[in-house]
């Protein structure tokens, strides 16, 4: 067993994960990422993509037999389905994550999203409120490169401007408009990843129209932007390397994550501090997991409640693909 040192241990290279690393790494801090995928070059991707015939959001990207992870097609051949109705979250696993594959929605939630329960009698009031997150809304958009109107924030209070300009509408967005002005409705751009002029070394949007499943230019945000800054800034990544036990010491500090490689070879991480950061539904699979004599229930589960309430987002979507 190979055992790795830094002062901080990341699982996962996902958009959670990343910005962290990049802050941290940008200090001097000595930072160790693990992630179950692999780099990808988005050219092949893309080429995957082209010839693959089935579609769907993971089509472009390589499902390795080590790493597994729920399908568009058939979630179940990963998730054992106990409740009456099917969870069909996806995701995958690659260097930077699922935001590959991300629609690009970069919407903010609204005051009254925070105080559901006070306002209109519903659900439970967030313990913090917007105010407190606008900076952070901010800074994430800075670094996404979020393109918007300022016309249209959609009942979310600004400090400062989109970090750039609205995506010029597409012909469809026109088609659409010139539809609903009859029966007294209209359309406005969304908030969006995707540059609509150059940005952060990135080319802006020339409307490819495949968002999902992968922006062929790189003009939208996935998490391997960050990823590979955070690299550059001295951040250690380790490949193909699926985290499978959290080390729980008799003080019940975390004494390191166990890891292993395609091969089957197991190796150690050991950090000053740890961060979990491998997706909703990976998370606290891992925490569970990871029971043993210091953590009977796994890891930070003295409630009870880690894995338990997962809600997923409710959208629809309407794709068009040219045969």
């Amino acid at each position: 067993m190979t055992i790795y040192n830094a002062d901080v241990v990341i699982i996962g290279t996902g958009i959670a994960g990343n910005h962290i690393a990049f802050k941290l790494a940008g200090q001097g801090v000595n930072v160790l990422m693990l992630e179950a995928g692999q780099r990808i070059s988005r050219g092949d991707a893309v080429e995957h993509f082209v010839r693959n015939t089935e579609k769907g959001p993971n089509s472009p990207y390589p499902t390795p037999d080590y790493a597994p992870f729920p399908q568009d097609s058939n979630t179940s051949t990963y998730y054992i389905q106990a409740g009456p109705d099917e969870f069909k979250g996806s995701y995958t696993r690659i260097l930077g994550g699922t935001t590959w594959h991300w629609t690009g929605f970069a919407d903010r939630l609204r005051p009254a999203d925070f105080r559901m329960h006070s306002n209109y009698g519903v659900a439970t009031d967030w313990p913090i409120d917007y105010d407190l997150l606008e900076p952070y809304y901010r800074e994430a958009e800075h670094m996404w490169g979020v393109a918007g109107d300022p016309e249209h924030t959609w009942g979310a209070p600004r400090q400062t401007p989109y970090p750039l300009p609205p995506v010029p509408p597409s012909y469809m967005d026109q088609v659409i408009s010139q539809v609903l002005e009859p029966l007294g409705l209209s359309s406005a751009p969304f908030s969006h990843a995707r540059n609509s002029v150059p940005f952060d070394d990135r080319p802006p949007c020339c409307g490819n129209n495949t968002c999902v499943p992968i922006c062929p230019i790189g003009a939208k945000y996935d998490g391997s932007v960050h990823t590979l800054k955070a690299e550059k800034l001295g951040a250690h990544i380790i490949e193909k390397a699926l985290a499978y036990q959290i080390d729980v010491a008799a003080d019940k500090t975390i004494s390191g994550i166990r890891f292993k490689h395609p091969d089957g070879s197991t190796h150690q991480a050991r950090g000053r501090y740890y961060v979990v950061a491998c997706h909703a539904v990976e998370n606290p699979r891992l925490l569970l997991l990871s029971r043993g004599e210091h953590s009977p229930q796994g890891v930070a589960n003295s409630s009870g409640l880690v894995g338990r309430y997962l809600v997923s987002q409710y959208n629809q979507n309407a794709l068009g693909i040219t045969a």
